[in-house]
């Protein structure tokens, strides 16, 4: 999850550049694996769910690292189409995805 978090971040900034097409789609590539390795991983809040209630919550953090994924893969033809509107409008999107995901898997502490 460090990498997805940290890709974000690299992406606020060189998505702001005209010159940074290709440092933003390498960026891209690492989410895009790091999601996709993250989609089996066990979510904290697991633990926290009755266990009648595991199987459901497990498909809702695999679909919502799915929709993840997809919309990496949004950003990153945005990118190669050296399309920044699309580009930015990809990454509030990733925005969203993340809250929403933080919100529904993740423990508040």
């Amino acid at each position: 999850m460090a990498t997805l978090d940290d890709g974000m971040k690299k992406l606020r900034r060189s998505l702001r550049k005209d010159d940074a097409w290709s440092e933003s789609i390498e960026t891209v590539l690492g989410m895009q694996h790091a999601a996709m390795e993250s989609k089996a991983l066990t979510p904290p809040m697991l633990s926290k769910v009755p266990q009648s209630d595991h199987a459901k919550f497990l498909g809702g953090y695999q679909k919502e690292m799915a929709i993840l994924a997809m919309e990496l893969l949004k950003l990153e033809i945005a990118l190669l189409d050296r399309d920044a509107d699309a580009a930015q409008v990809s990454y509030d999107k990733l925005r969203e995805i993340k809250e929403t995901g933080h919100k529904n898997f993740t423990e508040v502490e």
